[in-house]
Formats: C-alpha cells, structure tokens, sequence
C-alpha cells in the first residue's frame, strides 16, 4: 500500500505542478513533513528535488498532464 502511493506521488511530482501539499494530502498524508520525510525515505529525495530533477519546480510554465489519472 505504502508502495503504491509513494508512486503515486512520485508520478504527480514528476509530471503536474500540482503543489506538493495537495499532492501529499492525496495520496492520504496529513502532515506535509511526514510526506517529505517518506519522500526522501521512499524515493531518495525530497519533493522539490524530484520536481527539480524533472524541471516541474524551476518556474518554468509547464502543461500538466491532462489524462485524468496517474496512469498506475
């Protein structure tokens, strides 16, 4: 379960712009520092690091995705 919502979340963080408390609170945290530490725990990095990785939190005017899912 913990598996498949930290994908999740790793999925909005690389291809929406979505803020990272909307994106922890649903995939069922409460606490956006508990969602960063299992960011960092989970995926290697924290949330703004994986956005910066894939250039969602640089400022830059990114399209998010418009599927309507995660497409897990």
């Amino acid at each position: 379960m913990r598996d498949r919502r930290m994908a999740t979340a790793s999925h909005l963080l690389e291809r929406t712009t979505q803020p990272v408390a909307s994106i922890a609170a649903s995939v069922g945290f409460s606490d956006v520092q508990a969602f960063n530490k299992a960011c960092r725990r989970y995926l290697g990095a924290s949330p703004r690091a994986v956005r910066r990785e894939t250039g969602r939190g640089t400022g830059e005017s990114v399209a998010a995705d418009t599927d309507g899912g995660v497409g897990l």
